[in-house]
């Protein structure tokens, strides 16, 4: 998997064509932004998190992928893998999460002081409840987002997901973006998740995003939770390209 992961990231680099537009990207805050990946171009989007849950729990995600296909002029199609490195005290557990399958589409084009908006659903699949019991998982997000000045944008998002029980659980996300030149993005970013029969888990993060080309970018980002049973804090780092398929 390591092998793939460093191949991709190698090759990528060696695919050279005329962009439309820069990249979007749904990482690496938890927004997830309303633009979709161009008609017949492919996306993955790489990272790594690192999550200090508390003094003797950790969890490690590597690699989390998101791949994208763009199927229309404002639709695509998603895929998500993610393994899991988790410890507590001297236990350690290894685990693939639950195959994601998905797609976004746009609803409505923003003008003036109108926002972008989306819809993204999310479907995983093979994940177990308590007994053992296989699960299909749903999730979806009504994604906003809009530009309050030249430089500076403001996205939020509100959606439902349910654990491998099926409680559900509401999600909110706001983040404020800004240019601060044409290769380099800054955020700053508070989400959660609030159900009605555990805490409620909120999170505050901020980090920025480096535009290698149009066509790719890293970036890095770190947080803390504010809630008593959310993680101590997390770090996060990733690489993402696109390429266009059709030519």
């Amino acid at each position: 998997m390591k092998n793939i992961f460093l191949l991709t990231f190698l090759c990528s680099n060696f695919i050279f064509f005329k962009a439309q537009e820069k990249i979007e990207l749904d990482r690496p805050d938890q927004t997830e932004t309303s633009a979709t990946v161009p008609l017949h171009y492919f996306q993955m989007e790489n990272g790594y998190v690192y999550e200090q849950i508390n003094k003797v729990e950790n969890s490690q995600q590597f690699p989390g992928i998101l791949f994208k296909y763009g199927i229309g002029e404002s639709t695509e199609l998603r895929l998500i893998t993610q393994f899991n490195f988790d410890k507590i005290d001297d236990l350690k557990k290894n685990k693939f999460q639950p195959i994601t399958l998905g797609f976004k589409t746009n609803l409505i084009k923003g003008k003036n002081k109108i926002p972008n908006i989306s819809f993204l659903g999310h479907l995983s699949f093979f994940a177990k409840d308590d007994n053992g019991r296989n699960r299909i998982i749903p999730e979806f997000k009504f994604l906003f987002d809009y530009n309050l000045f030249e430089t500076v944008s403001l996205g939020y998002n509100l959606g439902m997901e349910w654990d491998n029980n099926l409680n559900e659980n509401y999600t909110y996300t706001f983040t404020i973006a800004k240019a601060v030149s044409p290769k380099l993005n800054i955020f700053v970013e508070a989400y959660g998740f609030v159900s009605p029969i555990i805490s409620a888990d909120h999170r505050l993060d901020g980090g920025f995003t480096y535009f290698l080309s149009n066509n790719s970018a890293i970036d890095l980002s770190a947080g803390k939770g504010l809630s008593k049973f959310s993680p101590d804090y997390f770090v996060s780092f990733g690489y993402s390209f696109r390429i266009n398929l059709k030519k």
